[in-house]
């Protein structure tokens, strides 16, 4: 393998490739990609309209409606037409990009921390666009701006678990992210709740096992202090939104979906990518022969999202598709792992055939990536009605 003295620009290469690859598509077509962010785009006129506001007087006039998201993003995209002088269609193509490229970023620099490797980061943030799931990362839309920021606020809580110090700081920081979060995308928030949350309870259990009451309190401080910063961040916008909406005033939030949309578990490995889902394998058998703080991280953080990912089991209304984009996360780390140890086993053989190996596995992740984003069918201008499937503003080639 390389020198490790020549890996710290290894956390920009898959970042760069999925900027040029968000470019390619960008020039593609004149319009922003994805039906989702017209209605971004028609909140953010509301905004700059109504100043903040809670509810939608444009939409279903004259009655109006509510403002199914907070305003981060909304006020990002204002943000952005204004420094480019440009207007709001313009400025979400220039956010693509930017958007895909920060997601890659994110989750490389994550992996590289869990395991520190960077080349385990660098495998992790190639893997994660190889799959069919990740064409919406593309999108200029509220969820992928949540997504550069969830990874990190899982990474705090499993840092505040590693200090040797009784010290809340990253604990306290997770939550921080975490309100954050829910000031971008509800179920971002929904999903980043859920993951810790069954990651605490795998902690409590191995403490419990392990037989140590102080570090279960510890456990139980430390999801307390997640809880309660990120409540009183996100409460900002929330509180105000669901006490409008408690009065029956003009105005308020969705506070959860109105049907669900099921998906076999069977075509889950043709979502993440057959590639990343066999190299999940090794990695997952490395994970449990180590049995690590790490490994119990990754390995619930991925569970927590398989569980949600069938909520519509036990009534909880979900779209199984759109929840695998935040089970990728955790599942190409977990194969950039498998691909690393695959790698370890080569090695010991020879050195040359585990880096060609190594690298041609992360050739053939980054030609699937390439293939699937740039696939007509990211430029998906349609919508289901119970009419069938409509075309809602047809892509025009530069």
């Amino acid at each position: 393998m390389l020198n490790r003295d020549h890996g710290k620009f290894l956390y920009i290469i898959p970042a760069l490739c999925a900027f040029i690859i968000g470019i390619l598509v960008t020039v593609r077509y004149q319009w922003p990609i994805g039906w989702d962010i017209y209605y971004h785009i028609h909140l953010a006129r509301v905004y700059m309209l109504e100043g903040l506001t809670l509810h939608d007087p444009l939409y279903n006039a004259p009655s109006g409606n509510i403002i199914n998201y907070p305003p981060i993003f909304h006020l990002t995209l204002i943000l952005v037409s204004y420094i480019l002088q440009t207007g709001l269609f313009e400025a979400a193509r220039f956010m693509q990009p930017v958007l895909i490229s920060a997601i890659v970023l994110s989750v490389t620099i994550v992996a590289s921390r869990f395991y520190e490797d960077r080349y385990t980061g660098l495998a992790a943030g190639i893997l994660f666009i190889s799959g069919s799931v990740a064409v919406r990362s593309v999108s200029p839309i509220p969820e992928n701006m949540a997504l550069i920021i969830l990874p990190f606020s899982i990474y705090m809580y499993y840092e505040f678990f590693r200090e040797e110090r009784d010290r809340l700081v990253s604990a306290l920081l997770s939550g921080a992210l975490m309100g954050t979060v829910a000031l971008i995308h509800p179920a971002a928030t929904v999903c980043l709740v859920f993951s810790v949350t069954l990651i605490t309870a795998a902690v409590a259990v191995a403490n419990i096992v392990s037989g140590s009451v102080g570090a279960l309190k510890r456990t139980a401080t430390g999801y307390l202090a997640f809880l309660i910063v990120g409540i009183i961040i996100a409460s900002i916008w929330w509180l105000p939104a669901l006490y409008v909406k408690s009065t029956g005033g003009a105005g308020g939030v969705s506070t959860g979906l109105q049907f669900s949309r099921g998906m076999s578990i069977l075509h889950y490995p043709g979502a993440f990518g057959y590639l990343t889902a066999l190299l999940s394998i090794p990695g997952l058998v490395a994970a449990v022969r180590k049995r690590g703080l790490r490994d119990l991280f990754i390995v619930s953080w991925i569970l927590s999202m398989l569980i949600l990912s069938k909520g519509y089991y036990i009534g909880i209304n979900v779209i199984s598709y759109r929840v695998l984009i935040y089970m990728m996360i955790p599942l190409s780390i977990l194969g950039a792992a498998g691909l690393r140890y695959c790698s370890g086993i080569i090695e010991r053989k020879s050195r040359v055939a585990a880096g060609i190996f190594f690298v041609s596995v992360l050739f053939v992740a980054l030609f699937q990536g390439y293939a699937h984003i740039t696939s007509p069918k990211t430029a998906d201008y349609g919508a289901m009605t119970p009419y069938g499937r409509i075309q809602i503003a047809p892509p025009i080639r530069v």
